[in-house]
């Protein structure tokens, strides 16, 4: 039997913070995850944990448990997540992921979870940062760059609104659409603001949230009307300024609505075509004639016709210098 100098050894801030060099067991995990939840009152514990690197190590972890060579280790990374959980419970933890961005650039690691209770655990620890300071939202924010660029996505924010259509879990549901709120409340620049809702409602949030209109569930419900009450809001301040006899403003509003979303690519598409034939009467007239219509974008161009009546079908005749 292990003496209590032994247990006593093993209960250490340092100790704990060195094995985690090591461990890499569900297990081993969850025994650390009990000793911090042990001495999670304990200030002075827990920042000796910190001062021996023992959150740095946890994050460590993390990031090789979600390399691909590593996926899926479901268990391993939930047993890590509670122990990054139980660190942010205390002031010390908290502070000091609110100050390291290398922390959320790991946390949100776990939105790869094929377990939507490991992913709920991110968000709450996403949404807790959020809210901690205006830094600490900074690296929230920066924190979905580098999952971009890590999970080789090409929009930040898309696994937040995959997940939205895809989960059948009411609670999942639920922390999602609070995360997205908290997330888009939380930008105190009504401009930047705007810019940030309008880039995830282009990722298709609008679509999820007409299809459960009908839920039955009341949190669910609350987090869909004060998305749609935030909107409303943003939208009424913006409205008087726009003036509609300003050309170049009113397609800085445009782009900005669509910009880092797939409908910045269609757009880009439309006015390319329209420089090309801005200076021919006959296509200039029937472009505009499309876009007026109801047409889709990949039918904007369809019926081109040159001044005979013709119609071009030769995508270089029909805008001489696009390609």
């Amino acid at each position: 039997m292990r003496n209590h100098n032994d247990m006593a050894r093993s209960m250490a801030p340092e100790y704990c913070a060195n094995q985690l060099k090591t461990l890499q067991t569900q297990q081993q995990y969850s025994s650390i995850r009990h000793i911090l939840k042990s001495n999670k009152t304990n200030g002075a514990w827990m920042k000796d944990f910190l001062g021996y690197g023992g959150f740095h190590n946890l994050l460590s972890n993390i990031t090789l448990v979600c390399m691909p060579e590593n996926r899926p280790n479901d268990s391993a990374l939930s047993a890590l997540v509670a122990c990054v959980s139980v660190v942010m419970s205390t002031k010390h933890g908290l502070d000091s992921a609110a100050t390291t961005p290398i922390v959320l650039n790991s946390i949100i690691l776990g939105l790869i979870s094929n377990d939507e209770l490991v992913k709920r655990d991110v968000l709450t620890l996403l949404s807790t940062l959020t809210l901690h300071s205006s830094t600490a939202y900074k690296y929230v924010v920066d924190a979905f760059d580098h999952f971009k660029k890590t999970e080789h996505v090409t929009y930040r924010f898309i696994v937040l609104v995959d997940d939205l259509k895809k989960t059948e879990s009411v609670e999942y549901r639920k922390s999602l659409l609070n995360f997205i709120n908290c997330l888009i409340d939380r930008c105190t620049i009504p401009d930047k603001r705007i810019d940030l809702r309008n880039e995830i409602i282009a990722l298709g949030l609008l679509e999820v949230l007409k299809s459960l209109r009908h839920t039955q569930n009341g949190s669910v419900a609350q987090q869909i009307i004060h998305f749609y009450e935030q909107k409303a809001r943003d939208e009424m301040k913006l409205s008087p300024t726009l003036d509609v006899n300003n050309p170049p403003a009113m397609f800085a509003l445009l782009w900005r609505k669509i910009a880092k979303t797939p409908r910045s690519n269609d757009l880009m598409r439309i006015v390319q075509k329209l420089l090309f034939t801005v200076e021919t009467s006959d296509l200039w007239g029937a472009a505009i004639e499309a876009l007026s219509g109801p047409r889709t974008t990949q039918g904007v161009f369809k019926d081109v016709r040159n001044s005979s009546g013709d119609l071009i079908t030769d995508e270089k005749n029909r805008f001489p210098g696009f390609s």
